[in-house]
């Protein structure tokens, strides 16, 4: 009896041990879900944060360059050859034909930038 008795002890406690180390299991396993549910939202913050700067970078790349198109076409209106009369006239002329040169004696061309830096406007019939 005392044997059968001890047996049964022991047996009811192997069977706590093995609940218990059940549970210790679950809870490991909890943990480690919760850790890879972790891991992954970094992981898509990071991917997100990465797309985020990428468009950034490619708005700020747009911006630039518009930027520089502008530049250009501001320095190519510069650039850009127009007609004066030299002896008698203060503006310039996009066109040799235009009515503003009808009587001048003569006509020079010069670019844009040179004629507004000697004084010369924009004719009005431009």
């Amino acid at each position: 009896k005392e044997k059968k008795k001890k047996q049964k002890e022991l047996e009811k406690k192997a069977e706590q041990e093995r609940e218990k180390q059940l549970q210790i299991e679950q809870e490991k396993k909890r943990i480690a879900d919760e850790q890879e549910q972790q891991r992954i939202a970094e992981e898509q913050e990071q991917r997100r944060i990465a797309e985020e700067q990428e468009r950034q970078n490619q708005e700020a790349a747009r911006i630039q360059a518009e930027q520089e198109q502008q530049a250009q076409a501001i320095q190519d209106q510069k650039e850009q050859i127009v007609y004066i009369a030299p002896r008698s006239g203060t503006k310039y002329h996009f066109s040799q034909n235009c009515r503003g040169l009808s009587r001048a004696k003569s006509i020079s061309s010069l670019s844009l930038s040179d004629a507004e830096a000697q004084g010369y406007d924009k004719c009005g019939f431009e």
